[in-house]
Formats: C-alpha cells, structure tokens, sequence
C-alpha cells in the first residue's frame, strides 16, 4: 500500500500508529450501529480507501481512530466535513493531504514531501511541520475563517493564508536559504512570527498587525490597517502600513 485515503462526515478523525504492519479502523459512536453504517475499506491497487458509511439522519456523536502500518511512509490523505483531525504521535510520510469543512486541524510532528492543511472554518495547530524534499516540497497551510498556529516550519516554499484570523508560527527556515520563498497573509487578522530565514518574505494583512522577532532574508511586510513591528532584519526590506 502506497497510498491511505479516509473521509468521513460528523466524525472526528483520530490518528495512530499501529505496532503490526496492518491498517487498522477502530469506530465510536452513540448508538448500536448496523452494519452498513461502520466504515466501509477497499484496495485498488496501491490505494487503501476508508469511507464512512451509511449514517443516519438523526443526530450522532462518533470517533474514528486509524492506526497506520508500522513504519508506513506513503501518502495520507484525510478529510472530515463537520468534524476535527487530530494525532498526538510523530509522522513520517510521503505527501500529506487533510483537509476539514467544519472542525480543526490539530497533530503533533509530520515529515513529508508536501503538506497540505485546509479549514474551511476552524483552526490549524501543530508542533513541526518540514518537508524532507527541497526541490519540490511545499507547505501549504489555509483556513478560511480560523487561526493557523505552528511551532516550526522546515521548508524552502511556504504558503499560510487566513481569511479571518491570526497566524502564528515561533521558527520558519528554508531547507536551502538561497531557494526559500515564503507567503504569509492574513485578510482579518494579526501575523506573529518569531524568527524566519528564507531567501524571499512576503507578509501582508489587510486588517491586523504584523509583528516579526528576527527576519532573515530579503522580506516585504504591508498592512492595511494595523502596525509593523520588526526587532532586527538583516538584507533588504520593505515595510508598508496605510493606517497604523
């Protein structure tokens, strides 16, 4: 198995490692489920699928926990649309694709080529996000209405965007400095960051300060509306505020 794809509807997504080199699907729910309405896998070729299955229209609460293979570093890719995706463990894996209509994003260490991380209303927060591939690995991390919180960031090209709410990310470097292009933009909200080194800085905000520990690399930082705050930068740097 190359590849893991899980999505679900209400149900909160919960991942594990397992101590085998099995998949395994553990589901929680507040009623006697029939058959039908667990969790129904398939193979097809080196794609393992799990999908929610046939639930009732009455109002439930449920969990789904997946354990993944011991020491599995394929693809994952998991999506709830009324629910949250958690993890507590470290993981080191291929591409990474999550994603949640209503309902946050919370994991501990993920390791991969590329890493996407969308809310569409809810927030995203983890320890260690890095990429493990510099010459094609990307970052991309969005939420339309919620706050993205990120303790590090590994990578050369790095994409947070915000339509209401604040970022925040304490350490951001480039795999290779001199290749780093980095985004950061916030519609309705603040931009801290602690210290970042890449090669290109862009941070932007419409409504919301921007508030920067030390800046390494050529950067442009602009607000709308709010105040810029930088305590040491080295290279050249623009600075743009309308209001603040």
């Amino acid at each position: 198995i190359e590849n893991i794809n899980a999505s679900f509807s209400s149900d909160t997504i919960e991942l594990k490692s397992n101590t085998t080199d099995e998949i395994r699907v553990v589901e929680y729910m507040s009623i006697e489920p029939e058959k039908d309405q667990l969790a129904q896998v398939s193979t097809s070729g080196t794609t393992f699928s799990i999908r929610v299955g046939d639930r009732p229209m009455l109002f439930i609460r449920s969990k789904v926990e997946i354990y993944l293979p011991a020491d599995y570093d394929g693809s994952l890719s998991a999506e709830t649309s009324s629910g949250s995706l958690r993890s507590d463990e470290n993981f080191t894996l291929k591409n990474v694709d999550f994603d949640t209509s209503s309902g946050s994003i919370r994991f501990n260490d993920i390791e991969a080529n590329t890493i996407e991380l969308n809310c569409t209303s809810g927030s995203i927060k983890a320890e260690s996000v890095k990429i493990n591939d510099s010459t094609k690995g990307k970052v991309n991390a969005e939420s339309s209405s919620g706050s993205i919180n990120l303790n590090e960031i590994v990578s050369d090209k790095i994409d947070l965007n915000t339509s209401s709410g604040s970022i925040r990310v304490d350490t951001i470097n480039a795999i290779k400095p001199a290749d780093g292009d980095v985004t950061i933009e916030s519609t309705s909200g603040s931009i801290h960051i602690s210290e970042i080194a890449s090669d290109n800085i862009v941070m932007k905000t419409s409504s919301g300060s921007i508030n920067a520990g030390d800046i390494e690399g050529s950067h442009t930082l602009s607000s709308t509306s709010g105040s810029i705050r930088v305590e040491s930068a080295t290279n050249s740097g623009s600075y743009e505020t309308s209001s603040g």
